[in-house]
């Protein structure tokens, strides 16, 4: 009796349908199903989870060459302290204060913070980075 093996010809099979995958082509789509199951991980943990934290710049006041006063509404969610980036820029661009300010618990979900920030030279222009709710 013969195998199925034994009559497989693939000249024979033109369209493709029914041949075997070769294991160097299922280890490179294996691979590459994993890198994207990753990037969507990676993605997700930038990108799609929020820490219930944001802040607005209200206002700054350039002090003087080394100083500035910062005004940004803060939200959190009520009970939960905040922790947001705020960076000033000379005016080529170049980051003369980078700082981290600490917005304590409270009983409303959004405040008013002041800080008055050291530079390294004349800012020009003020950031708000990220906000992280703790």
């Amino acid at each position: 009796m013969p195998r199925i093996s034994d009559s497989y010809d693939p000249s024979n099979n033109v369209g493709g349908s029914g041949s075997p995958v070769s294991r160097g082509t299922w280890i490179a789509g294996t691979a590459v199903a994993l890198l994207f199951l990753a990037a969507a991980v990676v993605l997700f943990a930038r990108f799609g989870t929020s820490t219930g934290a944001r802040a607005t710049l209200r206002a700054y006041d350039v002090l003087s060459d080394s100083s500035i006063s910062v005004s940004l509404d803060v939200a959190r969610p009520k009970g939960q302290t905040a922790l947001c980036e705020v960076r000033a820029f000379d005016s080529g661009g170049r980051t003369v204060a980078d700082s981290l300010v600490e917005v304590p618990p409270g009983d409303t979900v959004t405040t008013i913070v002041n800080r008055q920030l050291t530079t390294s030279g004349r800012a020009f222009a003020v950031e708000v980075g990220d906000c992280t709710g703790r």
